[in-house]
């Protein structure tokens, strides 16, 4: 658990480092060495005490990295200043045991620059029979909602499709199956825990007689997830993180399945009037740390925690940019970030540039776009195109799966 507010700003490196050095012909006991000493990083920490600004930027120099601070900070004037730290692993490796002798809280700022630096992208983890394994291409979560409202009609599935449907999707091998009794797009009405298991556990034992693909209950009701559960999903999404139900974090705790904490500001039925922030990006930052920090001290375990930024969930259009433009951010908590952002209004808002949107039913090609471009960072994409999304994945890792020294001809 961080105890700064620390954005991992390191670009993506569309080589790889150890190939290059490799192929040089540098000895193989020096290729891991060489390859952090390769690899740049930068972070970007939020409100550090001006002291300790100071004395990180000299220790910062002393390993041969560097950091930008707000010149007023020499003046002891503001008390804070956020700081862009700099350089490649191995410096910052060096610069975080240096700061765990310092006072001011930098012993807390080289805990979080460890646990970033030494830590994978997030801990393996299992749902249902899927491992979610680290810097691999997303996985593939499909939209199975057995509603008659949901904002995009196309993913509204009755009874007598529901197979055929669920058929589609195994045979395309998307990776889970997100099931959704209750629409909870902009002012939708509530729906009964009565009417919402109505609709969600046929069609749980409806997958669970074809297959053993893992199932996501997208709901925010304690009793729908348990009977889930119970039923054979693996997995409990809830749009409020675990606060609209007070016993949800009970049937979290007793089952032990993956749980989605989404950012959602209000509720489904007031969260587009009129939302607001001062930052986005921090605020959802600030909502992740508390919401996990609530989580492991209710006697959740940490290794079960996904997360969603909440995409189009009490959002202005700009804000939904901003997380999606930042998105690689959130990946500092070392957890599975789920981007879904599928046919959502901001993307038709985007096409057409204007108040009024395009039609979810025109918004194919944008969802691509913003997919695409968040398919390095993203663990799971949540999609409602699963046949194009997958089209679009495969031919991304056929690029990105080019070794640059094989001659092009090769076949």
């Amino acid at each position: 658990m961080l105890f700064h507010k620390i954005y991992d700003l390191s670009d993506d490196v569309n080589f790889d480092i150890k190939a290059e050095i490799s192929h040089i012909g540098t000895g193989e006991e020096v290729v891991d060495y060489l390859k952090h000493k390769a690899t740049f990083k930068r972070f970007y920490v939020r409100e550090l005490d001006h002291r300790a600004a100071n004395i990180l930027k000299q220790e910062a120099l002393s390993v041969g990295c560097d950091t930008a601070i707000s010149y007023k900070t020499y003046t002891l004037q503001p008390e804070k200043t956020d700081v862009l730290i700099f350089g490649t692993e191995v410096q910052l490796k060096k610069l975080s045991e240096k700061l765990l002798k310092q006072p001011f809280k930098l012993k807390n700022l080289g805990t979080d620059l460890s646990f970033i630096l030494n830590s994978g992208v997030f801990e393996p983890m299992k749902i249902g029979g899927l491992s979610l394994i680290p810097d691999s291409m997303p996985y593939i979560m499909s939209v199975l909602n057995v509603t008659p409202d949901s904002f995009y009609s196309a993913s509204r599935v009755n009874e007598a499709e529901l197979e055929e449907k669920v058929m589609a999707m195994i045979e395309a091998k998307v990776d889970i199956i997100d099931i959704g009794g209750e629409s909870t797009r902009p002012y939708a009405s509530v729906v009964s825990e009565e009417e919402e298991l109505k609709r969600v556990l046929p069609a749980i034992e409806t997958i669970r007689k074809i297959s053993s693909i893992p199932i996501s209950i997208d709901t925010y009701k304690a009793n729908v997830a348990k009977k889930a559960i119970e039923a054979g999903a693996d997995c409990i999404n809830d749009i409020s993180a675990l606060r609209m139900d007070p016993h949800m974090l009970e049937v979290a705790k007793e089952y032990k399945k993956p749980v989605i904490l989404m950012h959602m500001k209000g509720e489904p039925k007031n969260m587009q009037q009129n939302p607001s922030y001062e930052n986005v990006v921090d605020e959802v930052y600030d909502f992740f740390k508390e919401r996990m920090e609530f989580c492991v001290e209710n006697g959740i375990d940490e290794k079960n925690i996904i997360l969603d930024l909440g995409i189009g969930f009490g959002k202005r259009y700009k804000d939904n940019l901003a997380l999606s433009r930042n998105f690689k951010y959130f990946t500092s908590f070392k957890k599975p970030v789920v981007y879904a952002a599928s046919r959502k209004t901001f993307i038709g808002l985007a096409l057409k540039n204007a108040k009024d949107p395009l039609p979810p039913e025109k918004r194919l090609y944008g969802s691509l776009a913003a997919h695409f471009m968040l398919a390095n960072s993203a663990a799971i994409l949540r999609v409602h195109d699963f046949e194009q999304i997958l089209d679009m994945i495969k031919v991304k890792k056929e690029i990105d799966g080019v070794d640059r020294f094989e001659h092009p001809f090769a076949d």
